[in-house]
Order: structure tokens, then sequence, then C-alpha cells
């Protein structure tokens, strides 16, 4: 049975890779600590795109003058039947 890094050092680990432009450094860092943590690369990689994402919300102005408003696979908005131009419509 493979032991698995525990949440604290995964990121701790992340810290420790370059954050900068340079991508082949960036890369070649986060190859040395997923086999330094025995994570598969490809797992290590996707944990490591995740870490600083946090929730956002995005509004929307529609051109019907309703709002979309959105926060992860949530959505929920504003709906004005009384104007002529719906989504998808040209108006």
């Amino acid at each position: 049975m493979t032991k698995h890094p525990n949440i604290g050092a995964l990121r701790d680990s992340f810290n420790r890779v370059y954050h900068g432009p340079d991508r082949l450094r960036r890369e070649y860092e986060l190859t040395m600590e997923a086999e330094r943590l025995g994570v598969h690369i490809d797992t290590y990689r996707r944990l490591y795109e995740l870490r600083g994402k946090k929730k956002s919300t995005l509004t929307l102005n529609l051109r019907n003058g309703g709002t979309l408003r959105g926060s992860g696979e949530l959505a929920y908005g504003t709906y004005h039947p009384r104007r002529k131009s719906h989504w998808g419509e040209r108006g």
C-alpha cells in the first residue's frame, strides 16, 4: 500500500516549487517534488494547479438588461421578459 502525503506536506512542497516565468525550471521542480513525495507526476501537477484557485464570482451584464452571476458551477440571474433581445438572439 502506498503512503500518501498529508495536505500540509503537499502545501509545503508546492511552496518549494519555482513560481516564475521559466516553465522548464518549474516543470523540473514539479517532477523533483513529486518524486520526493512519492506521488505520480500527473497527480502532483493537477494538485499543484489547484493550489491557488479560489472560488470566484463572475458577473455578466446581458444585452437584455439582465445580469448573470456565477460562482463555480452555480449560476443565477435576472431575466427581463419585456425586452426583445434574449440569449442567442440578435436585437
